[in-house]
């Protein structure tokens, strides 16, 4: 598309449709006839000028004719009367009928645009329709993206016709044009005048309702969250806003770390979805304990009676919005404090050696009380029975390794991502662990018993890039599996494991 389509018209439109300005004031009338005291002025339309009798003919040099003025209508319709003269017109979420003359360009943003009069600039449809009747002319480039352009026998384009369809994907623009009207332009998510919005609103709640069955003890770690730390968790979600887009430049500038900006995107996704589900649910249970109603504490009532709450709120001007806008943080905080005392407890849970080890170092303790004598590393087999790392565990460790290796990055120079592969290789195969794993107690087994070697450790590599391309799912299957292995650790037969502390990982 050439760049004409982004003409000045149509970029003040998209600012007069993003900022939500209201019509402005209606202009006087630049006629003559207009300066009369015993005529009254018009003040339903914005001033246009009227154009000169038919007898002094359609002259464009004739310097006697009055010039028109600018019209800018948002929410609103405009019609220009086959006798008047407008100059730029731009019209957001209203429809545009032209009956006169534009002098400049013409842009309808979320509406219909019938000329059947005489357009001398640019003529851009957004969203919208275009109807040319007969004995219409546009002196220049006609552009319609999201709609069709209709043309009668008769009528004239001195330019270019670009047409950019919807594919039948987009909803029809009668139907965007009225949400427009009275959805965002009233600040409620929710327009209960448009039909498509309860299907997407079904969708929403179906994907929640399926969320809300699949994982009942992580919404109800979020759910005790919200009643015990209600504050902690709407500024932890307000700082997760706030952080997300300083860390992924500084993830985009090491260049190493983009592999980890589609991880870090799905986790916002996750704990938007789960906090959505948990602010729905605990705002169902506090009204089933407000009334006394055991029925609405059950969790899928009360995440059902939540819902209908708040998609009531949604459809009320200005509070829906604010209330949309709220839940927000609150649930994504909810969801993001849930997971770290998630991780709090399973670092701090107490992780045992297997039977034969725990019995080999009772015989061998010496029966006077002395300084702690540090225990041998563990063979493989051992290394086997002992507790499993988490997901979130395992996150943490990798973070740290990412932040670890970006430095190493800044300061070293080389930005080649080959070297991200070599180093966990390396040191799957040296030691069964990374930098990241030493700090927070984790190590690579198979589940085999045998150790880690360099041709597993190139098969679970290389399998933790196809765990990526699928949107991470790969990495949070450790999160979901019973025995805590990724998709890749599956592939390779490893495991993650916790090891206790004194047990050395080197």
């Amino acid at each position: 598309m050439k760049q004409k389509i982004l003409s000045g018209s149509l970029r003040l439109a998209l600012v007069v449709g993003v900022l939500g300005l209201v019509s402005v004031p209606p202009l006087r009338a630049q006629d003559d006839t207009a300066e009369k005291k015993d005529e009254p002025v018009a003040v339903e339309q914005p001033a246009v000028s009227r154009t000169p009798s038919a007898e002094s003919g359609d002259e464009d040099e004739g310097h006697d004719r009055p010039r028109g003025s600018d019209v800018v209508m948002v929410g609103n319709d405009f019609v220009l009367k086959e006798d008047e003269v407008a100059k730029d017109v731009v019209v957001v979420s209203g429809s545009a009928t032209i009956n006169g003359r534009v002098e400049g360009d013409l842009v309808v943003v979320g509406g219909l645009a019938k000329v059947s009069g005489r357009v001398d600039g640019e003529m851009t449809v957004v969203l919208g329709s275009a109807t040319l009747e007969p004995n219409s002319e546009i002196k220049r480039d006609v552009t319609v993206i999201g709609g069709t352009l209709t043309r009668a026998p008769g009528s004239k384009i001195g330019g270019t016709p670009h047409v950019v369809s919807r594919f039948g994907i987009l909803p029809k623009f009668e139907s965007l044009q009225t949400y427009l009207v009275h959805g965002l332009m009233q600040a409620r998510p929710i327009a209960p005048q448009v039909g498509w919005v309860w299907i997407v609103v079904g969708i929403c709640l179906l994907v929640y309702l399926l969320i809300a069955v699949l994982f009942p003890h992580p919404i109800q770690a979020c759910v005790d969250t919200l009643e015990k730390r209600p504050v902690s968790s709407f500024f932890m979600g307000v700082l997760l806003f706030v952080l997300i887009a300083p860390l992924t430049i500084l993830l985009v500038v090491s260049v190493v770390g983009i592999a980890v900006i589609p991880f870090l995107f799905c986790a916002m996704v996750v704990a938007f979805l789960f906090g959505k589900v948990a602010v729905y649910r605990f705002a169902g249970t506090q009204l089933g304990r407000q009334f006394n109603l055991p029925t609405f504490q059950l969790p899928l009532v009360a995440f059902l009676v939540g819902a209908l709450i708040f998609c009531l709120l949604y459809t009320i001007p200005l509070l829906g919005f604010l209330v949309w806008c709220a839940i927000i943080p609150f649930g994504m905080g909810a969801a993001t404090l849930a997971a770290f005392g998630g991780l709090r407890r399973e670092g701090n849970g107490k992780a045992t050696l297997a039977p034969a080890v725990a019995g080999t170092a009772a015989v061998s303790a010496p029966a006077s009380s002395g300084p702690p004598v540090m225990q041998s590393a563990p063979s493989p087999t051992e290394f086997i029975s002992m507790p499993r790392a988490g997901f979130w565990l395992r996150t943490c460790a990798t973070v740290l390794d990412v932040l670890l290796f970006v430095f190493v990055l800044i300061v070293t120079g080389p930005k080649v991502l080959l070297f991200w592969f070599v180093y966990h290789v390396a040191m799957w195969a040296w030691k069964g662990t990374t930098v990241g794993g030493i700090v927070f107690g984790i190590k690579l087994v198979r589940t085999d018993g045998r150790a880690v070697d360099v041709g597993v450790a190139l098969v679970r590599a290389a399998a933790a890039i196809f765990s990526a391309l699928v949107l991470g799912l790969g990495f949070f299957w450790a999160g979901w599996n019973r025995e805590k292995q990724s998709w890749h650790d599956k592939i390779a037969g490893t495991v993650m494991v916790k090891v206790p502390r004194g047990v050395p990982l080197l």
